[in-house]
């Protein structure tokens, strides 16, 4: 028989779901990457940085305002949510 040992209910990490807020605007941060800014007031990093991340559209203004709208998750949100 195997015993197994889980660690007591307090410790457990239940993901939530995550929280998703709209694209009000872009930015530029003090190193000139682009940010998302938030409904909720937050910004989030949406660079173009291949071959990690493929986000072309970022580096055009056409680009970014077809974005307006479109939902991201907020890690700050879901950090606080916790």
């Amino acid at each position: 028989m195997v015993e197994t040992r889980l660690a007591p209910p307090h410790q457990h990490r239940v993901r939530r779901e995550e929280l998703k807020q709209r694209i009000t605007d872009f930015e530029l941060d003090d190193e000139s990457h682009w940010r998302a800014v938030l409904e909720c007031g937050h910004r989030q990093h949406v660079r173009h940085d291949p071959p990690l991340r493929s986000r072309e559209w970022v580096l055009t203004e056409e680009g970014r305002s077809k974005r307006i709208g479109v939902e991201l998750e907020c890690r700050k949100c879901d950090e606080e949510g916790e």
